[in-house]
Formats: structure tokens, C-alpha cells, sequence
């Protein structure tokens, strides 16, 4: 009986931390949406990534974006400020034997540094591209890539938008 008492509380205590961890980046950042799949492999074809490039994916969630990345360029370095997503994503690249490709931290991408990155990835809400344009601006080399699904940046000069709502800008 002890046993069962002592599973249910730690599910219980693991369901509250879960709830907590979400409400943070409900009240912090965006809300996890994962992307799908199709737009994964779009943003994937259409970043035409090398193997020398480095992506940085703002705010990474389960960490998809990371890990197909990772199979095609030096590093994929993403921020995240749910620790469960973070643990998934580390579960998922140490999986397919990519954890020395993904790098995954626990922070606000307010405060990351993406002075060496060579392609971003954004799937953000409106609220959050001003900031992130200013960012960008100071941030981001010359040639760097920025692909957005769903929400354009304004300042910056749009390359390409494919039919599916991807957007892809250089620096």
C-alpha cells in the first residue's frame, strides 16, 4: 500500500511541476505549439543548410527543429525555458546519437547569444518580433538566415514566403 501511496504522490507532484513549467512560458514567452512535421522538412529544404552552418532555433520546444538540423550541420544550438521540452529533446538527440550536435539550454532567448549563428529558425507570435527584429539587427552577421513560419518580420527584406506561410530573410 506504501508503494501505490508513494507512486501517486510523485505523479502527482510531477503533474504539478509540468503545470508550473508550462505557466512559466505561457507568462515569460510563447506557448509550446510544436511545429508540424511538413513545415519542419520545408524549413529544412528551404534553409539549405551546409555543413558548416550553425542554427539557432528561438524558443525550440521538443526540440524537432534541432535534431533534423543537427543531421545536416555542425551544430544546432536551441533555447528553451520549459525544462520538460529540454529533457525530451536531450532524450530524442541522444536517441539518434546527435547530443554532441544538439545543444539545448535552459533560457530566455532575450538574453542568448546568436552572434554565431548562420541560420535562424523563429516560430513566434507578433508580440515578440519588434524585440526580436532589434536583436537581429545587432546581433546577426552579414548573411545570416532568418526563417519565420506564420509570422513575418517587417524591418528586414523578405526573400522568399512559400505557400505555406514560411518566410525566409538574409542579413
Amino acid at each position: 500500500m506504501f508503494i501505490i501511496e508513494y507512486l501517486l504522490l510523485t505523479s502527482a507532484l510531477l503533474l504539478a511541476l509540468f503545470a508550473f513549467c508550462l505557466s512559466i512560458s505561457f507568462f515569460f514567452g510563447a506557448p509550446f505549439v510544436a511545429t508540424p512535421w511538413k513545415i519542419v522538412d520545408e524549413f529544412i529544404r528551404t534553409s539549405k543548410l551546409k555543413k558548416t552552418d550553425t542554427v539557432i532555433d528561438l524558443g525550440s520546444g521538443d526540440g524537432r527543429i534541432l535534431i533534423e538540423s543537427a543531421k545536416i550541420c555542425k551544430l544546432a544550438i536551441g533555447y528553451e525555458i520549459n525544462p520538460f521540452l529540454i529533457l525530451w529533446c536531450k532524450f530524442m538527440a541522444s536517441k539518434q546519437n546527435l547530443s554532441k550536435k544538439v545543444n539545448i539550454s535552459w533560457q530566455n532567448y532575450k538574453n542568448a547569444n546568436l552572434k554565431n549563428g548562420t541560420v535562424i529558425f523563429l516560430y513566434n507570435l507578433p508580440f515578440f518580433i519588434p524585440f526580436l527584429e532589434q536583436k537581429f539587427k545587432r546581433e546577426l552577421k552579414r548573411g545570416t538566415k532568418i526563417i519565420c513560419y506564420k509570422f513575418p518580420l517587417k524591418k528586414f527584406r523578405l526573400i522568399k514566403k512559400t505557400k505555406t506561410g514560411i518566410y525566409i530573410y538574409q542579413i
